[in-house]
């Protein structure tokens, strides 16, 4: 993980939430904590805390997945542990409601990926759910901003990133400049035009929607 590739993430986030999908770089896992100042674990997330060495200071979920050795080390270093047995909601969207009660709004969200294609998707679509919340999706090749109704982001992203869009599942009055292949006021749609692929040209990235929910995905290491 290069210090180019740290540098596309955000000085500060108010929270990390770790699940328990693939194993981040240890360094881009202890480049988020050190930026964050609140560390939860969902459920067996807990495991990818104890390796890097870091202390959450919640671990939340219905714990089926956390060891018993996981959550007597993380318990030993002053961690709150939340068991909730409800399966109306998943571990991941009890760590985001957990978020919102507490007013933690600009949040790091790392290993939400994995080998389970539906755990991919969930996580993704039920970011858009809490409205109050600023979440980054962090991948170990990339991270997804979340955009929601009307809104722009302006990114210092260097040449040669991939950049791709999409609807979730639509985003109307859309446009990406400092890309290859610009383009204005599309409508991006699940099923219909979303941007694949693209090129950053240069430092500044813009991209703005009118209406609608969408998630503008970028590379962290250079093509």
């Amino acid at each position: 993980m290069s210090g180019l590739a740290l540098s596309l993430l955000p000085d500060s986030f108010d929270a990390m939430i770790v699940a328990g999908g693939f194993h981040p770089p240890r360094r881009l896992l202890k480049a988020v904590e050190s930026r964050s100042r609140f560390h939860i674990a969902v459920d067996g997330g807990v495991r990818l805390f104890r390796l890097a060495g870091i202390t959450p200071h919640v671990v939340i979920g219905d714990l089926d997945s956390a060891s018993r050795e996981d959550l007597i080390w993380a318990r030993k270093r002053g961690a709150r542990i939340l068991k909730q047995r409800e399966q109306a909601t998943s571990d991941f969207e009890k760590a985001l409601r957990y978020c919102t009660q507490r007013k933690l709004k600009n949040l790091a969200l790392l290993a939400a990926e994995g080998d389970r294609v539906d755990h991919v998707l969930h996580s993704a679509s039920r970011v858009f759910a809490f409205r109050s919340l600023k979440p980054l999706l962090i991948y170990g090749s990339s991270v997804a901003h979340v955009l929601s109704g009307r809104t722009s982001r302006e990114l210092t992203v260097p040449a040669r990133h991939t950049i791709s869009w999409f609807g979730c599942p639509r985003a109307d009055g859309s446009t990406l400049s400092g890309v290859r292949w610009p383009f204005e006021n599309r409508t991006l749609e699940w099923g219909a035009f979303q941007s694949l692929s693209n090129t950053s040209k240069s430092d500044a990235l813009r991209a703005s929607q009118r209406s609608g929910k969408s998630l503008l995905i970028i590379s962290l290491r250079p093509e």
